[in-house]
C-alpha cells in the first residue's frame, strides 16, 4: 500500500528524502535570549508572521524583527 502512494504521489516507488532540519542563531541582548525573524528561511516567513501574530516581541531598539528563542523553538518543533 506504501509503495503504491508513493508511486502515485511521486512517480517512483522510494519517497523523497526530508528537507534538511531548519537551524536558527540564538541572540543574546543581557539576559534576552531572541532570534530574528530574517534568519527564518524565506518560505517559512509569512507563516511564521501569521503563526506569531499577537504574541509578545522582546523589545529591542537595534533589532525590529527580533522573536523569543522559544517561540521559534516552539514554531519549528
Amino acid at each position: 500500500m506504501q509503495r503504491r502512494l508513493a508511486y502515485e504521489a511521486w512517480g517512483t516507488t522510494e519517497a523523497p528524502p526530508l528537507p534538511a532540519p531548519v537551524s536558527i542563531p540564538v541572540y543574546r541582548h543581557g539576559a534576552i535570549r531572541y532570534c530574528r525573524a530574517r534568519d527564518l528561511p524565506y518560505a517559512a516567513r509569512s507563516v511564521f508572521a501569521q503563526w506569531a501574530f499577537g504574541r509578545e516581541r522582546p523589545d529591542i531598539a537595534e533589532v525590529e524583527d527580533a522573536v523569543h528563542a522559544r517561540d521559534i523553538s516552539a514554531f519549528l518543533g
